[in-house]
């Protein structure tokens, strides 16, 4: 895969020197960045019906929203990886139809903002799969990150 500079357009610098930017999870493990998820615009929430309630999401797959926050030097030049939080979205893609728990999602996304580490919802896979994704986009703020958010996607 090749890198990425994490400061050309894949977030939105929301707090002093914090980059955040979205990754979505699919339940078949295929990661994409989506900054658009900052807004409730991802590429698969334009494709759903959302509804207020996951039970009214007949045969739903969960997908992850991974809110990740990148701390930015004078330059906003990535240094490291600094916060992950996932929320959850329901999707039911045979019947166009979703939800996410809005509240739930800006709550993860302010926790990783603050330096948070909330991935207790992933399996192991899942958390692999995210760890070789933000190593692969810049390998020097993986290898600069806060250790516990080394550690929980170990």
């Amino acid at each position: 895969m090749k890198a990425v500079a994490l400061s050309t357009g894949l977030g939105e610098i929301m707090a002093p020197q914090t980059l955040v930017t979205a990754l979505i999870l699919s339940p078949e493990g295929v990661i994409t960045i989506d900054s658009g998820a900052l807004h409730g615009r991802s590429a698969i929430e334009s494709l759903l019906r959302l509804v207020q309630k996951p039970d009214q999401v007949p045969n739903a797959k969960i997908w992850w929203m991974v809110w990740i926050a990148v701390e930015l030097d004078d330059t906003n030049t990535p240094v490291r990886y600094k916060g992950v939080a996932v929320s959850e979205l329901w999707v039911d893609p045979s019947k166009q139809v979703g939800c996410k728990v809005l509240a739930e999602s800006v709550n993860r996304m302010a926790e990783a903002m603050r330096g948070g580490v909330n991935l207790k919802t992933l399996d192991a896979t899942s958390r692999a799969l995210i760890q070789q994704q933000l190593a692969s986009l810049s390998p020097e703020a993986w290898e600069r990150s806060v250790p516990s958010l080394k550690e929980a996607l170990r």
